[in-house]
């Protein structure tokens, strides 16, 4: 898949059958492909360099984070910007949709857009339906509603045995939900080690312990991280252009080899295949078997 400018993030749909490319341009482009064929199924202009991009569960809407830390909501259907998040003070450098939650909408026929729901029930922060949770330059971790864009819950900046301010290296911060726990974000940012956080902000569980292809690295030349198909193991896109994949279950790098000769920009996971893609600033998407 060739781009017209480098891409700086990259997303799967749940099936796997789409592909999401963000541009930092000032257009701020999200282009969504399909997978099998190549083709550019969806051309969004933000209006603002895009940061990171995420699929709602059933496809049907695409979150896509900005430099102005903004959360900016797609509609696929119709091809138009939906509603905007906003709440970050700085740029937002990661978003997800938590497993489980569908667009607003998404239950009838009809376009996720067409009928947005008025609620999401009691009000749990914990697994509301469409929610989205970004992280943002200000440190901060926020859930949002899809529906009608609300900040339901914000959780502050937290320190790890590797970083005792994260909002210094907040620059990197990225989140993506567990597949096999609705409650676990993995958070990786240049200059701290990738960890595992359980929401609200609990326990942090440290992944890197080192191993034979560690080659001393201690996890902070981070670029993006994400998990496996079964959460066994994390991919690790390092700022060297290598990836290197670490075992969740005894924290060493079992292997890495070197995907971009140029800076390396995004990385992500197939939800079910063993395909890994990652970008860089040759502006090339890399297909990878995993």
């Amino acid at each position: 898949m060739m781009l017209d400018s480098a891409a700086v993030a990259l997303a799967f749909s749940k099936s796997g059958e789409l592909l999401a490319t963000a541009g930092r341009g000032a257009a701020g482009e999200v282009v969504v492909w399909r997978v099998a064929t190549g083709r550019v199924l969806r051309r969004f202009r933000v209006g603002k360099p895009a940061t990171c991009v995420a699929f709602s569960p059933d496809a049907t809407q695409v979150a896509c984070g900005t430099a102005q830390g903004m959360v900016v909501l797609l509609g696929m259907h119709s091809g138009k910007a939906l509603r905007e998040c906003v709440g970050h003070t700085a740029s937002v450098n990661d978003l997800c949709w938590l497993p489980g939650s569908r667009a607003a909408g998404s239950a009838s026929s009809k376009p996720a857009e067409a009928e947005p729901a008025a609620g999401v029930g009691s009000g749990s922060v914990m697994m509301p339906e469409s929610t989205i949770v970004s992280a943002g330059g200000d440190g901060d971790v926020r859930l949002w509603r899809a529906a009608s864009g609300e900040c339901i819950k914000v959780i502050p900046p937290w320190s790890s045995s590797s970083a005792s301010n994260v909002r210094d290296v907040a620059s990197a911060l990225v989140c993506q939900p567990s597949r096999t726990s609705t409650t676990t974000l993995l958070i990786a940012g240049r200059g701290i080690e990738p960890c595992v956080v359980t929401l609200p902000g609990g326990a942090v569980e440290k992944l890197i312990a080192g191993g034979p292809d560690a080659a001393g690295w201690k996890g902070t030349d981070v670029v993006a991280a994400t998990w496996s198909t079964r959460d066994g193991f994390v991919y690790v896109l390092r700022e060297c252009g290598k990836v290197a994949v670490v075992s969740r279950s005894t924290g060493n790098v079992e292997m890495e080899w070197r995907a971009h000769d140029k800076e390396p920009l995004a990385i992500a996971h197939h939800p079910s295949k063993n395909l890994l893609a990652t970008t860089g600033m040759d502006n090339v998407v890399k297909l990878w078997k995993s």
